[in-house]
């Protein structure tokens, strides 16, 4: 089954790729702009974009508080904007 090989290695690859970026953020999280939804939230909103296409790419957005990055959710960007019941217990 080589579909089924590609597709899960396709799959490693991004979380890869993915869960790398997630980990820059413990540099320097504030180099990230605010989300467009940042206003919507009593607590500073921000974003990384993660992926090498348009079609392909990805909001990790995230929170910082004092000297812990709290990541918020995963967001496809071709998804509506964040709402606050998508942060669940936030």
């Amino acid at each position: 089954m080589v579909f089924g090989s590609l597709f899960w290695g396709v799959c490693a690859d991004w979380y890869c790729g993915i869960s790398q970026a997630i980990r820059t953020l413990a540099n320097n999280p504030l180099r990230c702009g605010r989300a467009r939804e940042n206003d919507r939230f009593p607590f500073d909103l921000r974003e990384l974009l993660y992926g090498r296409s348009k079609k392909n790419r990805h909001r990790i957005l995230s929170t910082v508080e004092d000297d812990t990055v709290y990541v918020l959710h995963i967001r496809h960007t071709a998804q509506d904007e964040i709402r606050e019941g998508d942060l669940g217990g936030r």
